[in-house]
């Protein structure tokens, strides 16, 4: 079960951990979303875990993140 900060009937919000790897991936594999973030437009496996351990390590470090949140378990929103 995902833990929330906040959540809404239609959203919830949650802080990335390292057993999110699966909703990273839906996140950064697609190339709809990565398109507007990577110069390639593509991530690779490695990518995805690199950037999610970049997200974890910025909010251990400073408790700032960009949080993570969904508004059903087949759609993946990132703010």
């Amino acid at each position: 079960m995902r833990e929330y900060f906040l959540r809404t009937n239609e959203l919830g919000f949650s802080i990335w951990n390292s057993s999110h790897f699966e909703y990273a991936y839906s996140q950064w594999g697609d190339t709809n979303v990565t398109k507007f973030i990577v110069a390639d437009g593509e991530m690779s496996i490695n990518q995805i875990q690199n950037r999610l351990d970049k997200e974890i390590e910025m909010y251990d470090g400073t408790d700032r993140f960009y949080e993570s949140f969904h508004s059903t378990p087949d759609l993946f929103i990132y703010n």
